[in-house]
């Protein structure tokens, strides 16, 4: 669709959470067309400065997938996992506790986006980031998302992708039991679950509300149409297919 990625973090462009900009180029290399690409981000400790005020580059933790250091240490992430593992976030005082090692309203934000959009690669494609102060935060970037909105089957708007991100014995890829932990365990929490159902709900009613989604799907096509058949030329691409993936996601 040359859209998938752009369009569902475009739709997130109210929200408090990290992602990358978008806007799409010609490349030319060395004055040949070689077609249609994204200008992106790159997701690196420049991009957290520059996308949060007053944090440091140079004085953060950046981990990736299961506990993959980019920058300072795993070390605070590890002891709240291990927290997690020994206690039951029934306990009001235990919920207080995880509060202060994690921004619970921004990886409430993230599991939605990623449950919305069927994305089944969310296990893998995490980053996440705090500040190495002592009141410093976990936060989630997204990223990398164009599995969803149907990449792989055009019926993947009947997955229960719920079901999926919260499983709890998934295979070891797409959605193994690390993935899956944090979300488990916070809606172990009554308050947790219950302002996560009230949320996604309101976002089903707004931010990913039909005629807005359409909407968006709808601009990002005229935009890109006057430039597809040089695209679709350089390439030999079949210019059915590109109408059909357009009408995957508009479904």
């Amino acid at each position: 669709s040359h859209m998938r990625d752009a369009l569902m973090i475009g739709l997130l462009d109210e929200w408090d959470i990290d992602k990358q900009a978008y806007r799409p180029c010609h490349v030319y290399i060395n004055g040949m067309y070689w077609g249609i690409y994204d200008i992106r981000e790159k997701i690196n400790r420049y991009f957290i400065e520059a996308h949060n005020k007053e944090v440091d580059k140079d004085s953060i933790d950046f981990l990736e997938h299961n506990v993959i250091k980019r920058r300072g240490s795993t070390r605070h992430y590890r002891r709240m996992l291990a927290f997690l593992e020994k206690n039951s976030l029934r306990d009001p005082q235990n919920y207080a506790q995880l509060q202060q090692w994690m921004d619970i309203e921004n990886f409430m934000q993230h599991q939605i986006a990623q449950i919305y959009f069927d994305n089944q690669d969310a296990g893998g494609n995490i980053k996440y980031w705090r500040p190495r102060t002592p009141d410093g935060r976990w936060r989630w970037i997204i990223y990398d998302t164009d599995w969803g909105f149907g990449l792989h089957d055009e019926y993947a708007y009947l997955n229960n992708s719920l079901a999926f991100h919260t499983e709890p014995n998934g295979p070891a890829w797409p959605n193994p039991a690390w993935s899956t932990f944090l979300l488990r365990k916070l809606l172990e929490n009554p308050d947790f679950s219950e302002q996560f159902v009230n949320r996604f709900a309101d976002h089903l009613n707004t931010t990913f509300h039909p005629k807005r989604v359409e909407g968006r799907i709808n601009a990002m096509y005229e935009n890109l149409k006057p430039e597809m058949p040089r695209q679709i030329k350089r390439w030999r691409l079949d210019p059915q297919k590109w109408e059909q993936e357009v009408s995957v996601l508009r479904t």
